[in-house]
């Protein structure tokens, strides 16, 4: 299963934004979607924690979200990578 996550601010700034946009879904996502399996210890580490162990059991999806048409007015996650988000913005805040 693939994550897409945002940090708050940037979603905050992404709903001011969309205030503006043409009527429509956007996604508001981080540059960088990634399976649990490769989030999940990362955000362990950062929250000084064990690393839960992997299991199995679902199906894999295909892929993340695309934030691609919010970008194309304008709106950048200031935060582009959940790997840097955990550990350079102190974990809260993330998973919107």
């Amino acid at each position: 299963m693939f994550w897409s996550p945002a940090h708050v601010a940037d979603a905050a700034e992404a709903a001011v934004r969309a205030l503006a946009w043409p009527p429509g879904a956007y996604n508001v996502v981080d540059d960088e979607p990634a399976p649990g399996h490769d989030w999940l210890p990362v955000l362990a580490g950062a929250l000084g924690v064990p690393a839960p162990e992997r299991s199995g059991g679902r199906a894999p999806w295909a892929r993340g979200a695309v934030n691609a048409r919010a970008r194309e007015l304008g709106w950048a996650p200031a935060r582009p990578s959940w790997r840097t988000g955990f550990a350079d913005q102190g974990v809260v805040g993330y998973g919107v």
